[in-house]
């Protein structure tokens, strides 16, 4: 449930949004913070960023699980996405953060927490 704070942190700053966006899902994290990095005080900024943005992010957070488009196993923690089936279309506007979503998803999916919080230089 942690790496659920990271989310809106790297989606809502537009730099870190278009690199997310530019860099493929194989590649994975590292490369991710790699490019990040080449400006690193945008990666240095992901912790203040989630700290900043943590009651949005909680609010998010339990915004999904109440319209059923999250499910939590409250044993492990672990978040995943309901049915994404029956999600209406995303509009134009909000394509590149879906798009970004996705990505993070998938290259959190891949690490554990201690991986992506050492990747991405953030503490909880």
């Amino acid at each position: 449930m942690l790496l659920g704070f990271l989310v809106l942190p790297l989606l809502l700053h537009r730099p870190t949004l278009e690199i997310i966006n530019s860099t493929n899902k194989s590649s994975g994290l590292a490369l991710l913070a790699s490019k990040i990095g080449e400006r690193k005080d945008d990666l240095l900024a992901i912790q203040s960023r989630a700290l900043t943005l943590r009651s949005l992010g909680l609010a998010s957070l339990a915004a999904g699980i109440a319209s059923r488009f999250l499910i939590v196993n409250y044993e492990t923690g672990d978040i995943r996405a309901a049915q994404l089936d029956r999600l209406p279309p995303a509009p134009e506007r909000i394509k590149p953060l879906v798009r970004g979503a996705e990505r993070v998803g998938v290259w959190f999916s891949r690490l554990s927490i201690i991986q992506v919080a050492s990747v991405l230089r953030v503490e909880f």
